[in-house]
């Protein structure tokens, strides 16, 4: 019989041929024990969206559990239903990534038995672009500069900085710095 702290893992076994053809075989090996059936999967979510770990699929008998939760780090945003034993929340908005663990911990009604499994939950920032980008937001002044360039040179495609150092450049039917003609 495993241990009080015996956990479930995976090994992967490489198995090489002459040929240098390689398979590799990853083992589950899943310890059974009173409460827990089976281990709680790692969650990958996005910044903002809800989360939600129905506990019963993971326990032999619901109903002679107790459950507490606890998070790493110690934040508020998931809560568990002791009625439904469901862990639900919204995941906090982050700029960089976070990395979340949350220990559930059950206890039998009748033996007073207690095990302990971890929800790893990786929250990526959300895919929304922000506006601000810390940098000052261009001048009206910062298209108007003079340009060098010698006469007979095409000014760029995309805007005009000086490129060229021959000469003034005459910026009047210029389509960067002015807007293209209406026609009335």
């Amino acid at each position: 019989m495993p241990g009080q702290t015996a956990t479930a893992s995976n090994i992967t076994v490489s198995l090489q041929d002459t040929f240098s053809d390689t398979v590799n075989i990853t083992l589950a090996i899943n310890i059974l024990t009173d409460l827990f059936r089976q281990n709680f999967t790692d969650l990958n979510v996005t910044a903002g969206t809800s989360v939600s770990v129905d506990v019963k699929t993971f326990l032999w008998d619901p109903s002679d559990v107790d459950l507490e939760l606890s998070n790493e780090p110690a934040d508020s945003w998931l809560k568990l239903e002791s009625s439904s034993l469901v862990i639900s929340g919204t995941t906090p908005s982050v700029q960089d990534a976070l990395d979340n663990a949350v220990t559930v911990t059950a206890t039998s009604k009748s033996t007073k038995q207690k095990e302990t499994r971890t929800i790893k939950i990786h929250i990526d920032p959300s895919d929304i672009v922000s506006t601000n980008t810390g940098m000052p937001a261009p001048t009206a002044t910062a298209t108007t500069e003079a340009h060098t360039a010698d006469s007979t040179a095409k000014p760029p495609s995309i805007g005009h900085t000086p490129l060229f150092a021959s000469g003034p450049v005459d910026c009047s039917n210029c389509s960067v710095h002015m807007p293209p003609a209406q026609e009335s």
